[in-house]
């Protein structure tokens, strides 16, 4: 992408090394806190309203804010999402990296911004962060195999194409807060990913056109060269046989036998 190169040229200095793992981290460290020092969980999320009076760390640290599931599943989920963000930086490098984080999160403090005019006391969540990262890497490896309930391997394109369908589903059935969060939480992906998406979709859109072409050719590809007048078979029912035409009317050598023998 020509405007991220350019980015990167001005602004290369804000990468971010291991990105990924100082956001887990975070997460690992809040949940403990949590945990085992009964830590507020409400003093970090992004709530508008309350940024709006003064507490603009929360700006910062909703990003850190932890996934509400079993432990054993939790750990499960960082290790994914760690594994995913190393893939992506070594892939995109450490500034695209950190461009696609920061511009994620970036969305979500600006949704906030419009809830605070809407839905003041809407907390912001972090989850669609890591679904927009799930969402670049299962783009970028769509054949990549997840162990589902580590034992059934699941290509990860057929995950993301649930993910999608689930967001799409909340979406339309959320209010209009929650229609701003869910855009605002792919809006990364669309920033990195938009131009490559409508291609792949008028490539399909091609393809299917010529799929349509190809079969409403195929009949006619198909009509048979001989018919004989007599019985009806054709060259294509019975390709051995030879045709003989009279004044354009065609008859097979078998009908012409039989009519040669009753003479």
């Amino acid at each position: 992408m020509k405007l991220i190169d350019s980015l990167e040229r001005r602004f290369g200095w804000i990468a971010i090394p291991n990105l990924i793992i100082y956001l887990v981290i975070g997460q690992v460290l809040v949940w403990a806190m949590r945990t085992f020092l009964n830590y507020p969980m409400d003093a970090i999320s992004l709530v508008p309203l309350l940024v709006a009076q003064g507490e603009v760390w929360r700006l910062f640290t909703f990003a850190f804010f932890p996934p509400e599931m079993h432990p054993l599943f939790l750990i499960f989920a960082w290790y994914i999402l760690f594994m995913m963000g190393n893939a992506l930086e070594h892939y995109w490098g450490s500034f695209r990296f950190t461009l696609y984080v920061l511009s994620g999160l970036l969305f979500s403090v600006v949704a906030a911004g419009i809830a605070l005019f809407l839905y003041p006391n809407v907390v912001i969540s972090n989850i669609f962060i890591s679904s927009s990262i799930f969402l670049a890497f299962a783009f970028l490896n769509p054949d990549y195999e997840f162990l589902l309930f580590f034992i059934l391997p699941v290509k990860v394109k057929w995950l993301a194409m649930l993910t999608w369908i689930l967001l799409l589903v909340s979406f339309l059935s959320s209010p209009l807060i929650g229609k701003v969060i869910i855009l605002a939480g792919v809006g990364n992906f669309f920033l990195f990913f938009g131009k490559d998406v409508v291609q792949m979709f008028r490539n399909f859109g091609n393809r299917t056109q010529r799929r349509a072409k190809a079969k409403a050719a195929k009949p006619s590809e198909e009509e048979p060269f001989h018919v004989c007048s007599v019985c009806g078979t054709t060259d294509l029912k019975e390709p051995e046989l030879h045709f003989v035409y009279k004044d354009g009317v065609g008859i097979c050598e078998r009908c012409l036998n039989k009519a040669k023998n009753s003479d």
